[in-house]
């Protein structure tokens, strides 16, 4: 969001009816008490075939995690880079 910056300077500019994240967030974002996590997930990839050419990045998904996933019967989503990510988080 571009307002973001907002947040770290001292007068809070623009005004409130300029903000165009919630007054709740911006709120929440300063308070020191509060821990932000916030997952980065890598770029978009996946083995199936795909795109306008139909093309397919054969083996993008090859990963000890996939191996993980298909241990525990997940499916076709073992082949998708960011649910591998995610898996990892559980």
């Amino acid at each position: 969001n571009d307002d973001v910056e907002y947040l770290l300077t001292k007068d809070n500019l623009p005004f409130e009816p300029n903000w165009k994240l919630p007054k709740k967030l911006r709120d929440e974002l300063k308070d020191d008490s509060i821990t932000w996590l916030v997952y980065i997930n890598p770029p978009f990839a996946t083995a199936q075939v795909g795109g306008a050419k139909g093309e397919s990045k054969k083996g993008v998904s090859k990963t000890k995690v996939e191996v993980l996933m298909d241990n525990e019967n997940v499916g076709h989503v073992k082949r998708e880079l960011f649910a591998q990510f995610m898996f990892r988080l559980t």
